[in-house]
């Protein structure tokens, strides 16, 4: 099997860039551009990628550390970046995507036809169930 080459020396300067943006969460291409070397030589270091993971998770617990700075009351002109940066940096979400095992679960409208009799026995009228319009 041939070699792949020298092993890439990364300057202190390199080092310390790399870090920071990753810090910020920033792509993986972005930083390599920023650093000046290819994505490929970033990606082929496993210590380099090692510490990027880490300064990763170090965003995402800096943006959990936020939004439970704003719950406590704190912070509250923040408060639509950490959304923001919640939907972005750890996946979360406004809407609910209801799964079973992976497979979307189909709702089905249910409708159930009462008559007056009906609801006479639970001590209703009609009008009781209509939806009200403003």
């Amino acid at each position: 099997m041939a070699g792949r080459g020298k092993k890439y020396q990364y300057t202190d300067e390199q080092k310390s860039e790399i870090v920071r943006l990753a810090r910020l969460n920033c792509h993986t291409r972005t930083i390599a551009l920023a650093v000046g070397m290819s994505e490929d030589t970033l990606q082929g270091s496993k210590d380099m990628q090692a510490i990027i993971h880490k300064n990763r998770a170090l965003h995402r617990i800096g943006v959990r550390e936020g939004q439970a700075e704003v719950a406590k009351g704190s912070g509250k002109s923040r408060a639509t970046m950490l959304i923001w940066q919640g939907k972005n940096a750890l996946g979360q979400s406004d809407k609910h995507d209801h799964t079973t095992g992976g497979e979307k679960i189909q709702v089905a409208p249910v409708v159930v036809r009462v008559d007056a009799e009906d609801l006479a026995e639970l001590g209703l009228k009609a009008d009781d169930i209509r939806p009200k319009t403003h």
